[in-house]
């Protein structure tokens, strides 16, 4: 049996840690997690061009009206500062993927995107904040 010295190990290690860097940045998962990403971007800057990046699905069951009444009640959507995504899963032309976001106060909490591919394009099917943000309680 042979066995691997420390030096090679960490050598292999290394070599793993690095693919792996490189299919996120470069595989099958970097378009999904960029639409995301630009999605959460537009959110802070101009919530109809989000609006306008999601899929035909989304926009089918969400008006740009409802679409902004949600950002009003969970204004967090509008102030998310950085992301990272550490789970996809991709078939055909849809796309699951999970991660965390931060917001602008250092606040984090985890998220899944729901995408679908249009022609080359991905657009964003929907998205869930888990657990949800919790809404400030309406007075009466």
């Amino acid at each position: 049996m042979k066995f691997f010295t420390t030096k090679r190990r960490a050598s292999i290690v290394a070599t793993i840690a690095l693919l792996s860097i490189a299919l996120t940045a470069c595989g099958p998962f970097k378009a999904p997690t960029d639409a995301a990403k630009n999605f959460m971007a537009e959110l802070r800057t101009d919530t109809t061009a989000a609006y306008e990046s999601t899929s035909p699905g989304f926009k089918e069951i969400t008006t740009l009206e409802d679409f902004d009444a949600f950002l009003v009640t969970f204004p967090e959507m509008t102030q998310v500062a950085d992301s990272s995504f550490n789970s996809w899963n991709i078939v055909n032309e849809e796309a699951d993927i999970s991660g965390t976001v931060i917001f602008d106060d250092g606040s984090d909490t985890p998220i899944v995107f729901a995408l679908s591919k249009e022609g080359a394009v991905w657009k964003v099917d929907g998205f869930e904040l888990n657990p949800a943000p919790i809404a400030a309680p309406v007075e009466e």
